[in-house]
């Protein structure tokens, strides 16, 4: 009896640790059931952060092509536009030239009016100097043939 009851103490005694080892087992077991159901939310929560997150980024990625596709618009429309400077420079370069030119022409033709203007004075100034002296010439003339005829008619 004694080691009926030496036995039926090792028994309750191993049979108390194996219910304290199993409801430690069963504590364990919840606790990391818990913490596997907070793991899940985190983790859903997370999957919800990262697809909030993806779509941001595609949002910035559409965004940021728009941007590209302005700014190759911008780049193509200030292409033309120094393209236009360089042609306008280029005309201005070559209306500057003619423009030179064209001076250069009205100076030698204002240069050669001023000559015409010299010569036809001095003609002008000539042509009333012979004038002038056809008139005495002349004068000259009907002098001398009325003279002519008074000594004539006095002989």
């Amino acid at each position: 009896m004694q080691a009926e009851m030496k036995l039926n103490d090792t028994i309750k005694h191993t049979a108390d640790d194996m219910k304290d080892q199993l409801e430690a087992k069963d504590q364990k077991i919840f606790s990391l059931q818990e913490d596997l159901r907070k793991a899940a939310n985190e983790e859903e929560a997370l999957l919800e952060k990262i697809q909030g997150r993806a779509f941001e980024l595609q949002n910035e990625q559409k965004e940021t092509l728009a941007l590209k596709q302005k700014q190759e618009g911008l780049l193509a429309e200030l292409q033309a536009q120094e393209h236009t400077i360089y042609q306008l420079r280029s005309e201005e370069c070559n209306l500057k030239s003619q423009l030179k030119d064209s001076k250069a022409r009205l100076e030698h033709l204002q240069n050669k009016l001023d000559m015409s203007d010299k010569l036809y004075g001095r003609a002008k100034q000539q042509l009333l100097e012979f004038e002038n002296k056809i008139s005495d010439l002349e004068f000259e003339n009907l002098e001398l043939k009325t003279s002519k005829e008074e000594q004539t008619v006095q002989f």
